[in-house]
């Protein structure tokens, strides 16, 4: 019998984070003049500019690393899942000598975290949220994470591209395929400001679900807007609508 699982973020700890944005007037606020990428352009197609406001606005801010941690779920966002750990910030400045083939995602990269979920009948869901320097780089960067996230997470005779329904931050890519556990799994990654966010599900054959393209979408859409709130000064207040995410329930 298929069960519905509502999934809440609202995220809260960015407040403190997202006064310093403000009073600096954004200071570090990207200065790149693509579509969407500063306080005040136009919205964007299908889009009112109360409903980007909504979304944290077009605003692109440089973010801090307890803004990278805020615009995660936290482990009373998602009901009936569990939070692994504690999300931390973990500096990329320093790998910036590593940034080179595959590892060529981490130029101009300033720091990342993730959030690692689990549930017995829908295996795991990780979100993970890159900060960089600038829309640019995040822009140039979220095809090679989504390679690299491939190439260590699926067998890359069984993965495909997922064509996703609907826009999801400014620009994305799905993959989707078998893990090395052998189960279902699925791969997303997009630009948003100037972070680059993705969301990975999979987990043991016998506990995960294969989540279809409009669920994947919804995922990175809820975590793409989230950092959007967060560049644009406010806390992440975002939830995953009723019914977003559905699952069979395991004997």
């Amino acid at each position: 019998m298929g069960t519905t699982g509502r999934v809440r973020f609202s995220g809260f700890a960015a407040a403190l984070a997202a006064t310093a944005v403000l009073l600096t007037g954004c200071g570090d606020a990207d200065t790149d003049s693509g579509a969407g990428s500063r306080a005040g352009t136009s919205p964007e197609p299908g889009r009112t500019q109360a409903d980007q406001a909504d979304r944290g606005g077009p605003a692109a801010a440089r973010l801090t690393p307890e803004q990278t941690v805020a615009a995660l779920p936290r482990a009373d966002d998602l009901v009936d899942w569990s939070l692994t750990s504690r999300p931390t910030a973990e500096d990329l400045t320093k790998k910036a000598a590593m940034c080179t083939g595959v590892s060529a995602w981490c130029k101009g990269a300033l720091q990342m975290s993730s959030a690692f979920f689990t549930h017995r009948d829908a295996g795991h869901i990780e979100f993970t949220v890159y900060a960089y320097g600038t829309s640019a780089a995040a822009t140039a960067a979220y095809p090679l994470v989504l390679k690299d996230l491939e190439i260590r997470e699926l067998d890359p005779k069984n993965s495909t591209e997922v064509a996703l329904p609907t826009r999801v931050g400014d620009a994305a890519l799905a993959k989707q395929g078998t893990t090395r556990l052998n189960s279902p799994g699925t791969l997303l990654s997009a630009a948003a400001g100037t972070t680059v966010v993705t969301v990975r599900t999979g987990g043991l054959a016998a506990m995960s679900k294969t989540y279809t393209p409009k669920e994947l979408a919804a995922l990175g859409t809820l975590l793409a807007d989230r950092s959007r709130q967060v560049q644009g000064g406010g806390p992440a207040t975002l939830d995953l609508p009723e019914g977003a995410l559905t699952y069979e329930k395991k004997p």
